[in-house]
């Protein structure tokens, strides 16, 4: 068995460093939480359609928040997050809504042609149901391009245009092999997340790791706190594990700093761990392969002294406050 490591190196934020958005009293941040609250107790369960549909709303709130602590004036805050209630107002109403098609916001242009076409493409295709989570975060994303083209030109835009690229990849990818294989990948993961029977001597095990802050708020977990980007993070990092060939075991591990009392960073390290396996559960990694362990302040990866003001000690323990997780299969 052949060992890889890889670390994915996350940009840290520090907790309370986001402003709020004035500039936009009519959408307040509580108004987008509860929404993605509502989005995520939805989706549990959901099949068909509804999965796209619900997706796409949740990924509607993702741009909404983003913008609103980036002090967004645009426009777009509000527009997206009524499209993210009109979606699942739809929903209540009538279950299987199949409307697909994506408006262009205030505050966006449209760009990126080719993904607009290949979207349109597979979902015209038999076996769409299996691409349906990413082809939701594909449309949003792409008005999302639109969004920072229009604010700064191409240069702004190239990073979101890439993560387009990287989810319609994902979508096509998945489509094909349903169609192929007759799996309803929507319902039991992706192939990348099946568990291979025939591991053989090209087994991997690949470890990733994401700091809790630029997670989850200070001191919380849950899907509610995740902060700026962090939905993003652990989209990017669910899409990398279903690119596998094949999974058998994913070992998530939550870690804490030494501040506070140790009881308290068990606890702590453990509901974020657990509440990060909910979340990937949710996003089509199969609940079987996944195990939780938190380990509080057992295992730091940096030391620091005492003497530091209590701001500069919560800004040097930050490495030691992580999720790390381990993925067994083949590559």
């Amino acid at each position: 068995m052949r060992k890889l490591m890889m670390i994915i190196a996350l940009v840290p934020m520090l907790n309370g460093c986001a402003t709020l958005n004035t500039a936009n009293p009519t959408v307040p941040l509580q108004r987008i939480t509860s929404l993605q609250q509502q989005a995520d107790k939805m989706l549990a369960g959901r099949k068909g359609v509804d999965v796209y549909q619900i997706q796409k709303s949740l990924a509607w709130l993702d741009l909404a928040q983003d913008e609103y602590y980036d002090g967004d004036r645009t426009g777009i805050i509000t527009a997206a997050t009524d499209e993210a209630e009109r979606i699942l107002q739809q929903i209540k109403v009538a279950a299987n809504y199949a409307d697909m098609s994506t408006p262009i916001l205030i505050g966006s242009e449209k760009v990126r042609d080719d993904l607009w076409q290949q979207s349109a493409k597979l979902k015209q295709s038999p076996s769409v149901q299996c691409g349906y989570q990413d082809l939701a975060k594909l449309d949003v994303q792409l008005v999302w391009t639109g969004h920072e083209y229009y604010e700064a030109g191409w240069s702004h835009a190239k990073t979101h245009s890439e993560v387009a690229d990287n989810l319609a990849y994902q979508a096509e990818l998945k489509i094909k092999q349903c169609a192929q294989q007759s799996i309803a990948l929507s319902t039991n993961a992706s192939a990348g997340s099946n568990v291979s029977s025939n591991a053989s001597s090209n087994a991997n095990i690949t470890q990733y790791l994401l700091e809790t802050d630029a997670l989850f708020a200070f001191n919380q977990a849950g899907v509610e706190y995740l902060v700026l980007g962090g939905r993003h993070k652990l989209d990017k990092l669910i899409a990398t594990m279903k690119a596998w060939h094949s999974i058998t075991q994913i070992e998530i591990d939550g870690h804490a700093d030494r501040l506070g009392k140790t009881s308290y960073n068990q606890q702590l390290s453990t509901r974020r761990a657990e509440k990060i396996r909910d979340y990937l559960v949710q996003h089509g990694i199969a609940a079987n392969l996944v195990t939780v362990k938190g380990a509080g302040t057992s295992d730091p990866v940096v030391s620091c002294d005492q003497k530091q003001s209590h701001t500069q000690l919560i800004n040097c323990l930050q490495p030691n406050r992580r999720v790390e997780f381990v993925v067994h299969g083949v590559q």
